[in-house]
């Protein structure tokens, strides 16, 4: 049987406009030839050419196994605004690869003078030495315990900046001179008393608001009130009775659950809190006479409620999850709208009409965190925390985002619907993929962990930021050349973003395209077309190469990338290609073998390549060769064998493929077993239905919250589930489609009796084993998850198995699967690691986080299964996603 191994090599091209005509252009002669990663700088005036080595977090060919080719960007006839790139590629890595299986993965299209707009960003620190502690004085010798708010002084307070101290437990002034001083709360003191100045306590202070006159207001989140601080100091409380909860009403009855961001109308009139752990955005009314006292506010509920999630709709329908900033843009009418950092489902929401009828939006975000810019319908957020908006004078939006750990802007275009993503664009202002505290341009400074965001009015050429970088210790403003961040292009003139126009199919989970490369004469080509609207100077984009190789290709340590295959990040449920396929809770994925694909179909009649248990879908769902995700059998809770979707699961979590390419299902809230064969059939080969730990025939036998199932050569299926054992369902005789044909007996554990002894059957203890496997030799491993380790049982008889420890201090092993060398690859949190016959072990991925590439990132790895290229297919439960570690071919050998 041949084998094939995905392998992986990238590319970054940027590309500078000349004066191209309408016409067609003949064919210039090819770039020069760069080996690896290589970044192409187009000078437009001069035409010069420079070619450097980049760095990047794509999985690459390194040294000399792959070299590039391009041709110039070239006219195409008809259309003044479309463009074409030839790109080619030679393998030079000694591996074969199939031609019929070479793509060009195109990603990251941007305009190539993003950067130059960076390298004229400014960040600068304006208050706060780095150090933890609080001490008045002139620049850097004041010090900043832990700013988490910031805002613009007005009225009296015009030109200082105002910071909520958060351990400090102070509000502090910060002078245009550098002078730090202390208006209200003392030095680590936390409590709650209103009062003036020193007075005056606070519990965790994390965000200002200001009024015309100003006014502060204090989002007091430790004592879950709302506090107002007078020009001269003095602190009373105008919401919260200090109870944690959603309740609305008068000020001093109604109740806060972890109140964040907050923002004030011009008037005082209206201030508007993003309720983090409460879920919700509030709203405080002055309805009264004395703005001093709690009894003239009035708080009710604008949009959310205190269930968590990410849904768009009408007030009380909507849905967040842990809002944090918040900001107040109102038009030339008067009209208010809100946006919402969504902190933990890393979006930025829009509230239109939030004292009336109000309708929540998202702007931009999924749900998944990342760190991608570009149009919103595909830019990912990270953590967004603050927020803050400049209103240019055609209606367009620059809005201002701190995020862990760099600022964001997400511009709004003057005529779109700013209800719609499509009117949005994401792009970096400053800040690196780690934390500092650096000063520099927006290219190399960096930030601790930015929380409250605020703009000051625009004026002149620069518009300033600034943000409460509480990590950092530090106040910091970031001066942004006016308009120099907007849609479509980075610093460039065009309304419109540079697009991809021919290709195969999007690719799943990033702003990224796959085209086929045909073979020529010993390389690989791909026609690139892009539209590239009038006024964009240039453009860049990293395009990556995946081949299948003519021999295995292990994962290795350190030569491992980690790619997309299916899935969004969103939970949901949702058939279709694997960029737009939704998965509630994938727990469970098992590869078809080479042998068996020709049994199993998709819809559109391509050979399925694994099948995935979607627990709180109810379904076994697959992902066909070309990443089109379907249902294969259930979708709807219950209990029924049947065929296909007329069956019905409570809850499947476990699945194996048995050597004849029958399907099993550890269908855990059903405690039953289930078989599918290929034409669908859904039929239930062990377990009563009830709860227990009962061995016997298996309509009879019960089981308990089966999680785990592997099958070996012989057909014999082991189970593992929440009793602590491993149990054995194998057939007797009969009716291979009837559960009486089957027998259950416990070979390892005893029920209900946790532990950690090595021993022969009833003998040994487990304490939670949440997988199992079996290798080509017939021994069964199990993870042992609660013991943090492997364990090996082997036959000790035609019931009953010895128990030994393979391997130790794995944190939380949640599945594994071995490979024909003996050894096994075990997944846990953010981890995926390889355990040899003699317990070595080797991490082959362990960065936290979603990102694909090399290193990449990951969450909860589920369930592990080994194809026979080598790649290693896994569910990233934690991202709801179907995922891939393939080895990156490097030309020297590992």
């Amino acid at each position: 049987m041949q084998r094939f191994g995905w392998a992986l090599a990238a590319l970054t091209v940027s590309i500078g406009l000349g004066g191209c005509g309408g016409g067609a252009k003949s064919p210039t002669p090819p770039a020069p030839t760069t080996q690896g990663v290589a970044r192409f700088d187009v000078d437009v005036a001069t035409g010069k050419v420079t070619i450097s080595k980049l760095d990047t977090t794509r999985a690459v060919y390194s040294g000399s196994a792959v070299s590039f080719t391009s041709s110039d960007l070239l006219s195409v006839g008809g259309d003044a605004g479309k463009r074409l790139i030839r790109v080619s590629a030679v393998n030079n890595s000694g591996e074969s690869w199939d031609a019929s299986a070479v793509n060009l993965v195109v990603a990251n299209v941007a305009t190539a003078d993003a950067a130059r707009v960076r390298e004229n960003v400014r960040v600068s620190t304006i208050a706060g030495n780095g150090s933890a502690s609080e001490a008045d004085g002139m620049g850097a010798a004041a010090s900043l315990w832990q700013p988490f708010g910031v805002v613009v002084g007005k009225g009296p307070g015009k030109g200082a900046l105002f910071a909520a101290d958060y351990s400090g437990q102070t509000i502090r002034r910060i002078e245009a001179d550098g002078m730090v001083t202390t208006v209200a709360g003392s030095a680590g003191l936390a409590g709650f008393a209103d009062g003036t100045g020193a007075e005056a306590r606070f519990n965790g202070p994390v965000a200002l608001a200001t009024d015309g006159n100003g006014n502060l207001f204090v989002s007091d989140q430790g004592n879950r009130r709302i506090r107002r601080v007078t020009p001269l100091g003095q602190v009373t409380t105008i919401a919260g009775s200090g109870a944690i909860g959603s309740t609305n009403g008068q000020g001093d009855g109604a109740s806060f659950s972890g109140p964040n961001g907050l923002v004030a109308s011009a008037d005082g009139n209206r201030i508007y809190v993003a309720n983090r752990t409460g879920h919700n955005v509030r709203l405080v009314a002055f309805t009264g006479i004395r703005r001093d006292q709690a009894s003239s506010y009035t708080v009710s509920t604008v949009a959310g409620a205190v269930t968590s999630g990410l849904v768009d709709g009408s007030a009380l329908d909507a849905r967040f999850y842990a809002p944090s900033g918040i900001a107040l843009v109102t038009d030339a009418a008067g009209v208010e709208t809100l946006f919402v950092a969504d902190h933990s489902n890393q979006a930025l929401r829009r509230i239109a009409q939030p004292a009336g009828a109000a309708t929540v939006t998202t702007c931009a975000g999924d749900g998944v965190q990342g760190v991608l810019d570009g149009p919103a319908s595909s830019a990912r957020l990270s953590n967004p925390s603050g927020v803050d908006a400049v209103q240019g004078a055609d209606g367009s939006l620059d809005l201002y985002v701190g995020e862990f750990p760099r600022l964001r802007v997400v511009h709004y275009t003057a005529g779109g619907d700013p209800g719609q993503k499509g009117s949005y664009r994401v792009d970096t202002v400053a800040g690196q993929l780690t934390a500092s505290g650096n000063d520099g341009t927006g290219l190399t400074a960096g930030f601790g962990s930015p929380q409250q965001v605020v703009v000051n009015t625009q004026v002149g050429p620069s518009t300033m930021v600034y943000v409460a970088d509480y990590a950092a210790q530090k106040i910091r403003s970031v001066s942004v050349p006016s308009g120099a961040f907007h849609s479509g292009s980075s610093g460039g003139a065009s309304p419109d973003a540079v697009a991809m126009l021919n290709y195969d199919r999007p690719a799943p989970n990033r702003a990224a395209y796959v085209s086929q490369m045909t073979k020529l004469d010993g390389s690989y080509a791909a026609e690139l077309q892009f539209q590239v609207p009038s006024g964009v100077s240039g453009f860049s984009f990293l395009a990556t190469i995946e081949a299948e190789s003519g021999v295995v290709n292990l994962p290795a340590s350190g030569f491992s990338a980690i790619t997309t295959i299916a899935g969004t990040g969103r939970q949901g449920y949702r058939d279709g290609e694997g960029s737009i396929a939704d998965f509630m809770d994938p727990c469970s994925i098992v590869g078809v073998p080479e042998a068996l694909r020709s049994a199993y179909r998709s819809g559109t009649g391509r050979p399925i390549r694994a099948f995935v248990v979607d627990r709180l879908a109810e379904a076994v769902r697959y992902v066909d060769t070309a990443g089109q995700v379907g249902t294969f059998a259930g979708g709807v809770m219950g209990y029924a064998d049947g065929v296909g979707e007329a069956a019905r699961f409570a809850e499947p979590v476990g699945l194996a493929i048995d050597s004849a390419g029958a399907l099993w299902v550890a269908d855990e809230m059903n405690h039953r077993i289930r078989r599918i064969l290929p034409n669908g059939v859904v039929t239930t080969v062990a377990g009563s239905g009830v709860m227990g730990s009962a061995d016997g025939a298996g309509n009879a036998a019960t089981l308990n919250h089966p999680v785990g199932v592997a099958v070996d050569s012989g057909g014999q299926a082991y189970v593992v589930g929440m009793d602590h054992t491993v149990r054995r369902v194998r057939y007797v005789s009969g009716d291979r489609n009837s559960s009486s044909s089957y027998r259950v007996d416990t070979v390892a554990g005893s029920a209900g009796q946790s532990g950690t002894v090595d021993g022969v059957g009833s003998a040994a203890r487990f304490n939670m084993p949440l997988a199992v496997t079996v290798d080509r030799f017939g021994a069964v491993f199990v993870a042992d998850t609660w013991n943090n380790s492997i364990r090996v049982l082997r036959s000790a008889g035609l019931s009953t198995m010895t128990v030994t420890t393979l391997a130790t201090l794995i944190d939380s092993p949640y599945c594994l699967t071995p490979n024909a060398a003996g050894d096994l690859y075990v997944g846990s949190p953010s981890r995926i690691e390889r355990c040899s016959p003699a317990a070595v072990l080797t991490l082959l991925a362990g960065t936290a986080g979603f990102a694909d590439g090399s290193p990449g990132a990951l969450g909860v790895v589920s369930s592990v299964s080994l194809e026979e290229s080598g790649t290693l297919l896994f569910c990233d439960r934690s991202s709801r996603s179907i995922r891939c570690l393939q080895r990156v071919v490097n030309s020297t050998p590992l």
